[in-house]
């Protein structure tokens, strides 16, 4: 197993965190990452060094300290992978970005023993009721809906408005499925008639991503979503 890009001791880990931060706050559009998803990561990362530093201080460290400590160690650790995947899967960020970010890159001359998916997956949204996305997950021009070999899971994408864009400018991670049918709640800002614009794409347990699927969408009537196919 690869070595983890998050450090385990908490003070490298909140260094780790800081760059995280500058990197995201100075080009988090070129990184695929929206405005509101680096905010809310800084106030995670504000909300863990406060917890930190009462832990690290002798007076004020007691066991209920230590515990919020860690409990807000592990939602940045989470919104923190969270947004690797994402700047993992864009093809559009290089891999000095990627090391600018501390995020774990294969060594010159030393080739990962399961490279990133080949093949490209498709989607069949279904229509449904209620405001979410359902659907299955295929391997393209294929009737079997298991996973291609060396796929760990899927990652899908979301696009709210009438057009989508290229992959992928504008785009946000919609959730990450280990199963072929998928069931995904929309928030309630979503309005009706809204179309929600779906891609998708396989990434193996390094991390690694393969080619994006083509785009579908859903429009989203009075409380039913109607499932559409785009090209």
């Amino acid at each position: 197993m690869g070595r983890d890009f998050l450090p385990r001791p908490d003070n490298e880990f909140r260094d780790w965190s800081a760059n995280f931060i500058v990197h995201l706050l100075t080009g988090g559009e070129a990184l695929g990452i929206s405005l509101a998803q680096c905010e809310r990561y800084e106030e995670l990362h504000d909300s863990f060094v406060a917890a930190y530093l009462q832990s690290f201080n002798v007076s004020t460290r007691t066991r209920p300290v230590v515990e919020a400590k860690n409990s807000a160690r592990k939602v940045l650790e989470r919104e923190a992978r969270m947004l690797a995947r994402i700047i993992r899967a864009n093809p559009n960020v290089t891999s000095p970005q990627r090391a600018g970010l501390r995020l774990s890159i294969d060594k010159p001359g030393k080739s990962a023993r399961i490279g990133p998916p080949a093949v490209t997956p498709s989607i069949v949204l279904n229509a449904t009721s209620g405001r979410y996305v359902a659907g299955t997950i295929k391997e393209h021009l294929s009737v079997l809906s298991r996973r291609p070999r060396g796929v760990a899971a899927t990652m899908l994408f979301a696009f709210f408005g009438d057009v989508a864009p290229a992959w992928p400018t504008g785009w946000q991670m919609l959730a990450q499925v280990t199963r072929s049918k998928f069931t995904i709640p929309l928030g309630a800002e979503i309005e009706p008639k809204t179309r929600v614009w779906v891609c998708a794409c396989y990434v193996n347990g390094k991390g690694e991503t393969g080619p994006v699927s083509a785009k579908v969408c859903i429009v989203m009537a009075d409380g039913v979503s109607l499932g559409l196919l785009a090209a």
